[in-house]
């Protein structure tokens, strides 16, 4: 298994510098930062797809497994000059490019591998976990799509996508893939906290102190679902008065 630390890194950077903005009442930064981590998909393996064996492709192996990817990058890049169209090694550039912090490379290079093969899973999501790092909420949505569509019971890819369609403002679509996330997977409390978090932003105060209720039954001691049903009940307080 290769290091996957410079993406996770920089993504959980990117988690707490984000706050969802309300209107008129606010939830707790605590609520709003509770967000999956997510782990991108690992490299392909360059034997998948001719040529099987290449010296070039042995060294950036090798280099990728010893985390030299600076090395790696300077392997793959000299054998897609010569063999453009080798997926694999395409996807493998564009994971050492991302270890390397440098997103606009990998987001390049994951871009020209799903012009070879759209629906590659692993290329989608790691594209989107990318565009996510970055803040391009927006534009993380399709790849995440795609994700989703390639295998609609995952209740991951469904989290990312809904993720990225409330950064993006739209509130309902996210909602309704917290909600499809959670019958894969009812015990996951996160997806309970998000649709507490979007029923909250949506001043359905109703389901989002069902949610938070939901989230404290399945983690008595969680702080977000406490104070998520407390600001929801203090919101229906005020609106009562």
């Amino acid at each position: 298994m290769l290091n996957r630390s410079a993406l996770l890194a920089a993504f959980a950077g990117f988690l707490l510098a984000c706050v969802c903005p309300m209107h008129s009442l606010t939830l707790s930064p605590t609520v709003l930062h509770r967000v999956q981590q997510p782990t991108p998909a690992t490299p392909l393996q360059t034997g998948q797809a001719t040529p099987v064996a290449h010296p070039l492709l042995e060294r950036a192996q090798a280099a990728m497994e010893s985390k030299d990817f600076a090395r790696a990058v300077e392997w793959l890049e000299q054998f897609l000059a010569t063999h453009p169209d080798h997926v694999p090694a395409r996807f493998n550039l564009a994971y050492s490019y991302a270890e390397l912090k440098r997103y606009a490379d990998a987001r390049k290079n994951y871009g020209e591998v799903l012009k070879r093969d759209p629906g590659l899973h692993q290329a989608n999501l790691n594209l989107g976990l990318i565009l996510l790092a970055q803040q391009d909420f927006s534009s993380a949505v399709a790849p995440f799509e795609k994700v989703v569509a390639s295998n609609p019971a995952e209740a991951r890819g469904r989290y990312l996508l809904a993720f990225a369609l409330e950064k993006s403002g739209k509130l309902a679509e996210a909602a309704e893939h917290y909600r499809a996330g959670s019958r894969e997977d009812p015990k996951n409390l996160d997806f309970h906290l998000s649709l507490g978090r979007v029923a909250y932003e949506l001043k359905d105060f109703n389901k989002a102190e069902s949610e938070f209720r939901a989230a404290q039954a399945l983690r008595e001691d969680s702080a977000e679902a406490r104070l998520g049903l407390g600001e929801t009940l203090l919101a229906q307080n005020q609106l009562a008065t």
